[in-house]
């Protein structure tokens, strides 16, 4: 990537968000396996789990990682996770989104596990932040801080640029404002041609060309994370999920969930806030 001025670092660096969706320690017994478009961050506190094992599935190559004590492990969004969760296993799990202007995320085209010593001993301190009563918003800035640390070790160990770059941000801004907001099951690309006054041959191209991701990828994932965001909330039904996201009906809302992230929408509430 080219040099980027200063203009540039204050843009971005304001248009790079973290959104934790879980910050927890556990102890489980679990065997399961499960899709998210979220990121995982593992920190494993307590003993090796005793054969605790997660396996990606990846296409032709899967991978097969332990859970060593004193490491931290990452797992990208859209990964096909297997885990095997030993009773005494203790760890801290973090799921978050990092994303650039809210729509490019930080680890696209990341499809690996990898796993790094925790050598700056930051498990105690989370430990700490997690299971402190009343915490200050000054605790609330140091986890967030941590968060973004671990994130950028990762970030760095593929030596990750920035890409799409500011100038293709800035151009395709409101179209990528109104996917956020206002796109649902019932857009189509020709409405993102009307919000972007362009025809439909030339957005196409030039928004793959320019973002590195198609139209209706940007509506898949779009849907898929404010589907799961919502499922997140207590008591709330597919149903309701697949009004608010203006489906044809629940059956055809659950039909995509499942496509997109494996897993029922039943099995996500009740595995999402564990694993």
């Amino acid at each position: 990537m080219g040099r980027i001025d200063r203009h540039d670092i204050e843009q971005i660096s304001n248009g790079l968000k973290l959104t934790l969706l879980e910050a927890a320690e556990v102890v489980l017994d679990l065997r399961g396996r499960n899709c998210h478009t979220f990121n995982r961050l593992f920190l494993v506190a307590g003993e090796d789990g005793g054969g605790s094992l997660l396996t990606s599935h990846r296409p032709g190559r899967p991978q097969h990682m332990g859970m060593e004590r004193g490491h931290i492990v990452f797992i990208p969004g859209g990964t096909d996770l297997e885990c095997y969760f030993r009773p005494d296993l203790r760890f801290i799990s973090f799921h978050f989104h990092l994303d650039l202007f809210g729509h490019f995320n930080a680890f696209a085209g990341q499809n690996r596990m990898r796993s790094l010593p925790d050598s700056r001993g930051r498990i105690p301190e989370l430990s700490r932040l997690l299971n402190t009563p009343g915490t200050e918003l000054a605790d609330l800035c140091r986890l967030q801080g941590i968060v973004l640390e671990l994130a950028a070790l990762f970030l760095e160990d593929t030596r990750t640029e920035l890409a799409p770059p500011a100038a293709a941000i800035r151009r395709y801004l409101p179209l990528l404002e109104f996917i956020h907001l206002h796109a649902d099951a019932s857009t189509r690309i020709d409405d993102l041609c009307t919000v972007a006054r362009m025809p439909r041959d030339r957005l196409s191209r030039q928004f793959s060309r320019d973002c590195g991701i198609t139209l209706k990828h940007a509506l898949t994932v779009s849907l898929v994370r404010r589907a799961e965001t919502l499922l997140l909330a207590p008591e709330t039904t597919a149903r309701q999920v697949a009004d608010t996201l203006n489906f044809n009906n629940e059956y055809y809302f659950s039909h995509f969930f499942k496509k997109h992230t494996g897993l029922t929408t039943q099995q996500y509430q009740q595995q999402a806030r564990l694993v």
